[in-house]
């Protein structure tokens, strides 16, 4: 990402005016964000490098996108995201990326069956790409469809088996249907991961719970309040 950010840079060295370049250090940045550099330092950056590429090109869908996610993803300002991201799958209905950004979106305005479409079409344009099989396999938990959760959890494991989020996804819907021993093997799968985070604790103590066996989430409560 660092690499592609310099790269960009040069481009606009050549071409001051090169719309795409300014819409790819917007989405380098959006992609460093969370996880690599603190939101409140990307998201801005990304926003404004999106911003002087619709200045450049008015019709850049790319950069309509990363605006989406921006304003979706850190400002909260849910609707007009949405807009920017629909506007960019109608300039670009094959692009797998906008199809996915809205269904991250559409859910949070009231439009959640509308958001699972939009996530299956993301996965039908890229197949091979694990953050949208995890995010259909999370909305679907949240539609309370928790077979066909656990069926497009399945799905993601073959792709990347180590994916983290597909644990806590696919174990909270097997505690949803009542199979607690179930969602505890899930969890525990999550936590045996060399990625794994903390949220796993609290995710086995919600499967312990379940199983009434008290003693040992209790333990494992005191350790993270200790710890945190």
């Amino acid at each position: 990402l660092r690499k592609a950010y310099e790269l960009f840079q040069n481009a606009l060295l050549q071409d001051p005016g090169f719309a795409r370049a300014y819409a790819g250090i917007a989405d380098v940045w959006c992609d460093l964000a969370d996880d690599w550099v603190p939101p409140g330092d990307a998201y801005p950056r990304a926003k404004s490098a999106a911003e002087q590429a619709l200045q450049r090109d008015p019709e850049l869908s790319d950069a309509m996108i990363s605006i989406g996610k921006v304003l979706c993803w850190y400002e909260w300002k849910f609707l007009e995201g949405v807009r920017h991201v629909e506007r960019a799958v109608a300039l670009s209905p094959n692009d797998a990326e906008a199809h996915w950004v809205l269904g991250t979106a559409l859910p949070v305005v009231g439009r959640l069956q509308e958001g699972i479409v939009q996530l299956r079409r993301a996965l039908e344009l890229d197949p091979l790409r694990v953050e949208y099989f995890g995010w259909a396999t999370r909305m679907l938990l949240y539609a309370r469809d928790y077979d066909a959760a656990i069926v497009q959890g399945a799905e993601t494991f073959e792709i990347d088996e180590k994916y983290g989020r597909g644990f806590v996804f696919v174990g909270s819907a097997y505690l949803a249907k009542g199979d607690a021993e179930q969602a505890l093997s899930w969890f525990q799968r999550g936590q045996s991961l060399d990625t794994s985070v903390r949220s796993y604790d609290a995710m086995i103590v919600r499967a312990l719970a379940a199983l009434n066996r008290r003693e040992e989430a209790d333990e494992i409560l005191a350790r993270l309040e200790a710890d945190s």
